[in-house]
């Protein structure tokens, strides 16, 4: 009964990434999800891993990208192919695009080639003004934003734009969240701020940065 119980939640919670998928093609995560028949707690552990190696990026630690990919092979039981499908996704959404590109330095293949191609510097081209997570949270939800739920890699916070709904997860940390992540956040996929209107904000509700 718990089995059964177990699969209808699932199924729901397919159904709801689905119909989220109608208002834009562009949802790598939610895609993934479906084709790996994963939970909501299957991708929490996938973000558990990426967190816990971009970390390890962050602080410049000599990383052994083989034993980070069987990490997640042994945890879903599955293989290398596989394994490629959740870095070009998590990599499509802006996510933990440090773990990435590391991976990926590693692993020049076809399938990496648009991660390869980038320079770190077309990432900061935008010259985004520096702020915190913490920092972030508070304005996001002084501009509406609900927190939704506390997760081990930072709070999710959602929006509704009509029919559709806008989701991001910011680190909760005191400290400037990195470039990328804050890029991230920004983009059209999560609160489609950018660096206009993230400057807006600031600007609208009297925020000073760091």
């Amino acid at each position: 009964m718990d089995e059964f119980l177990e699969e209808i939640n699932k199924i729901k919670y397919h159904l709801r990434l689905l119909a989220d998928t109608l208002y834009d093609e562009n949802y790598p995560i939610e895609s993934l999800v479906i084709e790996l028949d994963w939970s909501r707690e299957d991708l929490d552990a996938a973000h558990n891993i990426f967190e816990e190696y971009d970390k390890k990026v962050e602080k410049e630690e000599k990383i052994n990208w083989t034993e980070f990919e069987f990490r997640i092979r042994d945890k879903f039981g599955i293989g290398y192919q596989t394994v490629k499908l959740i870095i070009l996704a998590f990599y499509k959404n802006h996510q933990w695009t440090n773990v990435c590109k590391g991976y990926a330095k590693e692993h020049d293949v076809i399938e990496f080639k648009e991660i390869n191609s980038i320079s770190d510097n077309e990432l900061i081209k935008s010259k985004l003004p520096p702020i915190s997570g913490n920092e972030l949270i508070s304005l996001l939800q002084k501009d509406g934003w609900q927190l939704h739920r506390e997760t081990n890699y930072g709070s999710a916070l959602n929006k509704q734009f009509g029919s559709d709904k806008k989701v991001t997860i910011v680190p909760r940390t005191d400290k400037s969240l990195l470039i990328e992540t804050l890029h991230a956040i920004l983009s059209r996929t999560q609160t489609n701020l950018g660096r206009d209107g993230l400057l807006k904000l600031l600007n609208q509700f009297s925020f000073s940065s760091k």
